[in-house]
């Protein structure tokens, strides 16, 4: 886990090994959020309502992206943007039609794995005797 000790401040402890650092700010060479790429493991920092992330931090980002709005948004809204945007493009869903009235695509398949654990079902429950 990421740990930020003070508002606009590097990570006082690095974030777990391959989890990458995600800017999200109002700036011109940032990507735009429709066409981002979430990283599987992510930590999202974003800049506050009236100012901008730190040189320092948004240089330790490895990605910088952007709401594409003509104004300023809401810290909560943003964030709430970008992980449904987040959710979107990483959970099962299948993509929209482009044509209204269009037939979607059914969702994709889970291909995460199974269970860590398998519960054995040749034994069967019996409570102990007394």
């Amino acid at each position: 886990m990421c740990r930020f000790t003070t508002r606009g401040t590097l990570p006082s402890s690095p974030c777990p090994r391959g989890c990458s650092l995600v800017g999200i700010e109002i700036l011109e060479e940032a990507a735009d959020l429709p066409s981002f790429p979430h990283p599987l493991r992510a930590a999202y920092v974003l800049g506050p309502e009236r100012g901008a992330l730190t040189p320092e931090l948004a240089a330790r980002c490895q990605h910088l992206v952007r709401i594409p709005t003509a104004f300023s948004l809401n810290v909560a809204t943003a964030g709430a943007i970008v992980m449904y945007d987040r959710l979107r493009s990483l959970g099962r869903f299948g993509s929209r039609p482009v044509a209204a009235g269009a037939e979607a695509e059914p969702p994709r398949l889970h291909i995460q794995g199974g269970p860590k654990r398998v519960r054995r079902v040749d034994r069967p429950f019996s409570p102990k005797e007394n």
